[in-house]
């Protein structure tokens, strides 16, 4: 059959919605109207009948209608939406084509697109429907790189003025983009302030895909930070080196605020005080603990404390993960209780226990608080976090009558290993703004494990049977995180 034919019969294939056009440009593949017949015939194997009892069970959790959205060209077409009980509602979308770049059920599916057929997509003229539209292409391209690294998208009066909505992608076995799941609701009250985040994890049904990287990153530079700041503590006091690393790490947080283009709230900045209060809270109960007896008894429980509290919280409010999730989460803790213990057990070990425990029950709270910190606020509460706890060990200082800030070497070694560990901190806050609490606070405490390593390597200290399986597990418990 000449080229010519063949051409004209798949544009009026194309016309009626027989076929459509492949991302890429090159090839064909069934259309919208063939999948709608053939979920008539054969609904057990339609997209549509498989992700309904997914879709039933959204409606449930977020109260609001959920659809099922596919890729048509250069829009998404809606074929299927199950409505909310609530009396004021969106109305049904169902049998509706609308362009991907003014809806989250496209964005999504666009995130994952190749990025030639992405460019050829932000080479046209796109319309603007509202006057938040988002057209332009560079910030386009933005938008999609934090798709893909949050997993889902939101869209806020950007299609018609009044209606919030989220969606997640839909992966075929080849991992090809399919589809798109989506919510959405009127903007008055969807989201509420504390929802934007729990929605858009709901649609993925999955922790959010680099909560795990985003706690690793921060274990690293923590660690790192807190072997350099330990050896400043041992030749220049303890007090000194935490008023360094609090104020050296103030202007660390404060450019990453300014980069981030962060907002300053003031609901966030009262919790990043609060925040600040706890971290100092904290180390005032381990160092009383270590003043009470042995690290082998105060250095577990306080460990192994902090990360129970906020994965039991995380677990209570957003539900239970995937087995791969919940077991690298119990490895992890194990792994954080091999690493911390030491042989030696002595000095009063009811008086350690219990200070020990409530440095545990500090830093567990301060992982919880931060977990409530807007993603829009950025790093301004970390700002706020940071002069508040300076300002405490400042007062201490002055109060006991020594310098608040060393000098010489130590203040200098003092100083790397807060702007390592500063970073190491943001990195954990930004993933607790747009992850999952449970993931980061576990990979987050595996400082422990690139503490214990330094050591070892800089140090020459004694590397126990227990810490080399603790590392083991360490690793273990990331894979499994970031994979889960």
């Amino acid at each position: 059959m000449p080229t010519s034919t063949v051409a004209r019969l798949l544009s009026t294939l194309e016309g009626c919605g027989a076929v459509e056009r492949d991302p890429d440009g090159t090839s064909y593949r069934i259309g919208p109207a063939i999948v709608t017949m053939a979920t008539s015939v054969d609904p057990t194997q339609s997209l549509l009948a498989v992700a309904q009892p997914h879709m039933l069970d959204l409606v449930d959790l977020v109260a609001e209608a959920v659809g099922l959205a596919v890729p048509v060209g250069y829009d998404v077409h809606y074929i299927g939406q199950i409505d909310c009980v609530n009396p004021v509602q969106v109305r049904d979308w169902t049998g509706t084509s609308l362009p991907m770049h003014v809806v989250p059920s496209g964005l999504v599916i666009l995130a994952h697109w190749p990025e030639a057929a992405v460019e050829r997509f932000l080479a046209r003229t796109l319309e603007r429907y509202t006057p938040e539209t988002m057209v332009d292409p560079d910030q386009l391209r933005a938008r999609l790189e934090h798709i893909r690294a949050d997993g889902y998208a939101w869209v806020l009066e950007e299609f018609s003025e009044g209606i919030n909505s989220v969606a997640a992608p839909l992966f075929n076995g080849t991992g090809s983009v399919i589809g798109a799941l989506h919510s959405h609701g009127p903007a008055y009250r969807f989201p509420d302030d504390t929802w934007s985040e729990r929605a858009g994890r709901a649609t993925t049904g999955r922790p959010s895909p680099m909560s795990a990287g985003y706690g690793v990153a921060a274990s690293l530079g923590i660690g790192i930070g807190d072997h350099l700041s330990r050896g400043a503590a041992e030749r220049g006091g303890l007090r000194q080196t935490l008023c360094v690393v609090f104020l050296v790490s103030t202007p660390v947080s404060a450019v990453g605020a300014l980069l981030l283009g962060s907002e300053w709230r003031g609901d966030d900045m009262l919790l990043g005080a609060l925040t600040g209060l706890l971290a100092v809270v904290a180390l005032v109960c381990l160092y009383q603990g270590y003043a009470s007896a042995t690290a082998g008894v105060v250095g577990p429980p306080a460990a192994v404390v902090a990360v129970l509290l906020p994965v039991a919280v995380d677990f209570a409010t957003e539900g239970m993960p995937e087995a791969r999730v919940v077991a690298g989460v119990g490895i992890g803790v194990a792994s954080v209780l091999a690493i911390s213990y030491a042989p030696l057990i002595g000095g009063n070990v009811r008086r350690g226990l219990l200070f020990s425990v409530f440095a545990g029950l500090g830093y567990g709270s301060l992982f919880i608080v931060l977990d409530q910190l807007s993603p829009e606020s950025g790093f301004w509460p970390v700002v706020v976090q940071r002069l508040v706890a300076f300002g405490c060990m400042a007062i201490a200082c002055l109060v006991v009558r020594e310098r608040i800030l060393p000098s010489g070497p130590v203040l200098r070694t003092a100083s790397l290993g807060a702007a390592v560990a500063g970073l190491g901190a943001l990195s954990f806050v930004y993933g607790v703004q747009h992850g999952d609490l449970a993931p980061i606070a576990v990979t987050g405490t595996q400082y422990a494990a690139v503490t214990v390593v330094c050591g070892i390597l800089f140090r020459g200290e004694r590397l126990w049977w227990w810490q080399v399986l603790g590392l083991c597990g360490s690793a273990t418990a990331v894979g499994l995180l970031v994979a889960g």
